[in-house]
């Protein structure tokens, strides 16, 4: 019976506590207090290990802290590399858990980080922006038609995330008659609909459409249009994004230019067309709740089974509107574009089905043992007056009951350095003009001067008062 038990208990503990939460929780304190440096090493140290389940979110973050760190080259090849480890996934097959694999998942993060849509869309984004403010036309075009494969290749993922929640559905169901009605319990629906209301009223964008990604995609083409396929691109991702983010007044300028066939557009003589990309902002946080229920009710050897499910919080933005002036010209703000939160929520939504079924079925399958395991103990108790028996008794009640509150944990791997919102401006400012920048999300006035320079893309990094922004300047037309 002892032997039994220990085997049990290795059994509980086979799924060690991830150090993930810790180590992400460090890189954020690192990167979103100005400290990108030691966020870029803290990283790299984590993203060494290409086969680690984890590598994929740590690359994303590490070619975000290099390029905060004004490290274009190392960005880019951090970003290279998450590119390759995606395909690399994109090419195996990812399977839906069985009765077996849930009895052996005490901790999910042993399962490979695959990148969500957002993530993969962003992941060509940023690609791209680093090519873009390292002067490299050519393989910003690559990326960026990269980046409109990846929203393409959307619905094919969240379908695929779709079967995988019903299979595994179906396979726990198997298991336990009752995981259905466990799933439905009001701690469960709770913990699901907290984090729906903490977001308040967001946009939606069908098939994982990343407005900003297409924005950058159509702006860029159009200004580097080398015949009218390049045009007619550009066309396409405009009116994807005028789609979607309707009354944006740059996007609808653009669009107007790109149907009428007006490629390379230019300023005024003497001015510069000024695009302003506005990263404002920290991503939503994931985390986790616990929750406990009775395995089975009504019955004195019945342990109370713990298990982890993840939650999602937005974190509140200092000001959201960037303004842009310069001397006496009228200048302007930022105007909404594109909402990360909206995207990490309905990921967080086409993701439950699956997360909470993994948590609540593993939980379940072990609590079954631990439940055999109490009635044997019982048993042996009730054979045994001597104290021996009743302290073993103790024993195994105690460790099954406690222990899956030690080890439960959900996954709250994702990309946690990007920004919460993306704003935009289209403006024409004096060619080499000072222009300030402003605005509560920035705090203290900053003054960048432009390039000389027919058209050029301006970016801006906002993390709230107190940390200075990150600006960097491309140019789409010299």
């Amino acid at each position: 019976m002892r032997s039994a038990l220990a085997v049990l208990l290795a059994g509980l503990l086979t799924g060690c506590v991830s150090s993930y939460p810790e180590s992400n929780a460090s890189f954020r304190a690192s990167f979103e207090s100005g400290g990108h440096a030691d966020a870029a090493k803290l990283a790299a140290g984590q993203a060494e290990d290409l086969d680690d389940p984890s590598a994929l979110v740590w690359l994303f973050e590490l070619g975000m802290a290099q390029r905060a760190s004004g490290n274009h080259a190392e960005a880019v090849k951090a970003l290279d590399q998450a590119e390759a480890l995606v395909n690399t996934y994109d090419n195996q097959p990812e399977l839906s858990l069985s009765g077996e694999g849930f009895s052996a998942l005490s901790n999910p993060y042993v399962l490979t980080y695959r990148g969500r849509n957002a993530d993969r869309i962003f992941a060509s984004t940023y690609l791209a922006l680093c090519h873009l403010e390292s002067g490299d036309i050519d393989r910003a075009r690559v990326a960026l038609n990269r980046t409109l494969f990846r929203i393409e290749d959307a619905r094919r993922l969240a379908d695929r995330r779709t079967a995988i929640a019903r299979e595994e559905g179906e396979a726990a169901a198997a298991e336990d008659e009752a995981l259905r009605q466990r799933l439905a319990s009001p701690e469960v629906v709770a913990a699901a609909q907290g984090t729906r209301e903490s977001f308040g009223a967001l946009p939606t964008y069908a098939d994982a459409v990343n407005p900003a990604a297409a924005w950058l995609h159509g702006i860029f083409f159009l200004h580097t249009a080398e015949g009218p396929s390049d045009l007619e691109r550009a066309r396409k991702s405009l009116q994807l994004v005028d789609a979607v983010a309707p009354g944006n007044a740059a996007v609808r300028a653009d669009l107007a230019l790109a149907e009428a066939g007006q490629a390379r557009p230019g300023p005024r003589p003497g001015r510069t067309l000024v695009y302003v990309l506005h990263e404002n902002g920290s991503a939503p946080r994931w985390g986790q709740e616990s929750v406990v229920l009775p395995l089975l009710y009504f019955n004195v050897d019945t342990p109370m089974v713990s298990f982890a499910l993840p939650t999602l919080r937005p974190v509140p933005a200092v000001g959201d509107s960037l303004s842009i002036s310069w001397g006496a010209g009228p200048g302007g703000s930022t105007a909404p574009l594109a909402s990360v939160d909206a995207m990490m929520l309905a990921e967080f939504r086409e993701e439950w089905p699956s997360v909470s079924t993994r948590a609540v079925a593993s939980a379940t399958i072990k609590g079954l043992a631990a439940y055999a395991a109490n009635r044997a103990a019982r048993e042996h108790a009730r054979r045994n007056s001597d104290n021996s028996g009743a302290q073993f008794l103790y024993l195994a009640t105690l460790m099954t009951t406690n222990l899956y509150a030690g080890i439960a944990q959900a996954d709250t791997r994702s990309w946690s350095s990007l920004p919460k919102e993306l704003r935009n401006l289209r403006l024409e400012a004096p060619k080499g003009a000072q222009l300030s920048l402003g605005g509560a999300c920035l705090g203290t006035p900053v003054g960048v001067k432009l390039p000389e320079a027919k058209v050029v893309l301006l970016t801006v990094r906002t993390l709230g008062p107190g940390t200075p922004p990150l600006i960097r300047t491309a140019i789409l037309q010299p």
